[in-house]
């Protein structure tokens, strides 16, 4: 427990002065938490490089806030579920706020164990953008599979 105090403690001194390659390790950290089941000590590393990414370059700050919305919605399936994805929603518009064409370019190179991730935040950032946007179950145009033709191709 005290070993872990000060490892969070040497995490927060490192976020304070961190280079690129300083993040990349960090980020390693937060995944090998994750991989540990050490869910609540996942979400600390993911706030410092949250806070540490904010004195980032653009292109830095867009890779990170990508990475860190993919590391909050990979916590939120084990620990509090409703902060990390707001925490991962935050971090995807503030990537492409920050710069549009490099956050696609960062989510279009994800890897296939990060794409239900990013779909499901997708969803979520898309769905808020459109609240009023109900897909009606009965409306023929919606079909994707007409009764005599099952190649999935709607008249």
């Amino acid at each position: 427990m005290k070993h872990s105090y000060l490892f969070i403690l040497l995490l927060v001194f490192m976020a304070s002065c961190m280079s690129s390659n300083n993040i990349e390790d960090v980020k390693v950290y937060a995944m090998q938490a994750i991989e540990n089941k050490d869910y609540a000590y996942a979400k600390r590393v993911c706030d410092e490089l949250y806070a540490a990414s904010q004195k980032d370059s653009v292109p830095a700050r867009v890779q990170s806030l990508c990475d860190l919305s993919l590391l909050y919605m990979k916590i939120a399936d084990w620990n509090d579920y409703d902060t990390n994805i707001e925490n991962a929603v935050k971090c995807y518009r503030e990537a492409y706020e920050a710069d549009s064409a490099r956050a696609a370019a960062c989510y279009d190179s994800i890897g296939v164990d990060d794409m239900a991730h990013w779909a499901v935040m997708s969803s979520i950032v898309n769905r808020s953008l459109n609240p009023d946007e109900i897909i009606d179950p009965d409306d023929d145009e919606m079909r994707y599979v007409n009764e005599a033709d099952s190649s999935g191709i709607v008249p």
